[in-house]
């Protein structure tokens, strides 16, 4: 007896993408071995060049993309459009319209609720005999 269960065969379901899958399996297959035989001889100073270059261009683009987006421009391309991004007038304001009289409203209701629970707890506390000594 091994450590894992061994698998039983299952029926395979047919899959209305059946024959996709086959292709998509082959052409993978056939991607893996091509970059096999392309990197087969890249030395591992060659495979850090090639990543650091992707790591930069790869920042470049997204850091274009941000200062595009902070400038307010759009973008000429079809394929992408990025919404500009708004600059808050005043970094301390939540964005939220101030309602002094609704906030103290809910503040004094919030209080009065609050009240009623302490008094409600306290006479519970007291119904109970809770924290007395007994003699």
């Amino acid at each position: 007896m091994g450590l894992f269960k061994e698998k039983k065969d299952v029926e395979k379901v047919s899959v209305p993408f059946n024959g996709f899958n086959k292709v998509y399996g082959y052409v993978q297959a056939k991607w893996v071995e091509g970059m096999k035989i392309a990197t087969a001889e890249m030395s591992k100073k060659n495979w850090l060049v090639l990543l650091v270059v992707f790591v930069l261009l790869g920042t470049a683009y997204n850091f274009c993309v941000v200062l595009q987006a902070l400038k307010g421009k759009q973008s000429p391309s079809p394929i992408m459009q990025i919404a500009p991004i708004k600059k808050p007038a005043n970094i301390s304001n939540t964005g939220e319209p101030m309602r002094p009289a609704t906030a103290k409203k809910d503040y004094l209701k919030l209080l009065d609720s609050v009240q009623k629970i302490e008094k409600q707890l306290n006479s519970q506390l007291k119904s109970n005999n809770y924290g007395k000594k007994d003699d």
